[in-house]
């Protein structure tokens, strides 16, 4: 017993070591892919854009544990950066929309939800699992990608955020 204890101890700490030594990723620019078939949460006729302000897009899906697991710190992380710095998305993997009302009214989500329920959009994007966040410049180029779960509210990630939005600033030279 005190083994298994000791065993699940350390995978634990191993986890959230992990969690906030994470970093964004370059990758070759390319533009979001086309968004058409999204569909805004509560749905309505707000067509999804992809340009005019850096944009953090979060993949998740309900069914998977270590995307709702980081869904209260990209909350707090949406208190840190104001809107007109970086907008937020979280970009469901194809649920149905009655699942993720539910779900959200059961984990609130303090941005912006669209719904890729095909994946046709998701499909399109270099990631290998669940979370995936990329961020998009505001010309609507796919620039940075983290995969896994994050500490979205620590210091190090603000400041890592902070850092590759001067990167993306349309009046950077």
């Amino acid at each position: 017993m005190k083994a298994i204890s000791l065993l699940f101890l350390t995978a634990l700490l191993s986890a959230t070591a992990a969690r906030a030594e994470r970093q964004f990723e370059a990758v070759d620019a390319e533009p979001w892919p086309v968004a058409s078939p999204l569909r805004a949460l509560p749905d309505d006729s707000r067509e999804f854009n992809a340009q005019g302000v850096p944009m953090l897009v979060n993949l998740w899906a309900v069914w998977c544990i270590p995307c709702r697991d980081e869904l209260p710190s990209l909350n707090a992380l949406r208190e840190r950066i104001p809107a007109d710095q970086l907008r937020m998305v979280a970009l469901n993997y194809g649920d149905t929309p009655a699942n993720v009302e539910t779900f959200v009214a059961r984990v609130p989500i303090d941005f912006d939800i669209w719904l890729d329920i095909d994946t046709s959009v998701s499909r399109q994007l270099p990631m290998r699992g669940l979370p995936t966040t990329f961020l998009i410049d505001a010309q609507g180029q796919l620039r940075y990608r983290l995969e896994g779960i994050t500490d979205w509210h620590s210091d190090a990630m603000v400041g890592q955020l902070n850092g590759l939005l001067d990167t993306l600033d349309p009046a950077s030279p």
